[in-house]
């Protein structure tokens, strides 16, 4: 790749980036907060995330502006590199499962939405046989939920 072309890759990437990150911010502050605090909110995390997210954006957005990459034109066969792209398409139903998970976090109960969210992207992945996926999702999300649910005591729902 020219140096013109990581630029270019550069500033897309960077605007993608932040929208992302603002994304994730939004729906992170949308969540519940409990009586222990800001810090035990289940948004919490995804907050942070987001926020380091966007910082980092904004540096690679800086720096691009700085050298001159934003300066150019996206042809059809471009995006039609894009659309085809397999990395771009994982990327993309990863975002959608996040976005998924984040909206009905507090509308289904812990244990079942994280399973599933973990079973999912084992499966997109073509990770494990169903049964072992299946197995590894139950199992990790039932230790996740005792660990903060009962020794740090920071309600799921």
């Amino acid at each position: 790749m020219t140096e013109s072309q990581m630029r270019k890759a550069d500033f897309l990437s960077a605007i993608v980036i932040l929208t992302l990150s603002a994304v994730f911010v939004a729906v992170a502050l949308g969540m519940p907060l409990y009586k222990q605090g800001w810090y035990a909110a289940p948004g919490f995390t995804p907050l942070l995330f987001g926020a380091v997210l966007g910082f980092m954006g904004f540096i690679l957005l800086v720096r691009t502006l700085i050298k001159g990459g934003w300066t150019f034109r996206l042809g059809v066969e471009h995006w039609r590199r894009v659309r085809d792209s397999r990395a771009v398409r994982r990327v993309l139903v990863m975002c959608a499962f996040i976005f998924v998970f984040l909206l009905l976090f507090d509308k289904v109960p812990f244990l079942l939405l994280s399973s599933a969210f973990l079973f999912g992207t084992i499966w997109y992945f073509k990770g494990a046989k169903p049964w072992v996926n299946a197995i590894v999702s139950v199992v990790s999300t039932t230790i996740v939920w005792y660990i903060f649910s009962v020794i740090f005591m920071i309600p799921l729902p």
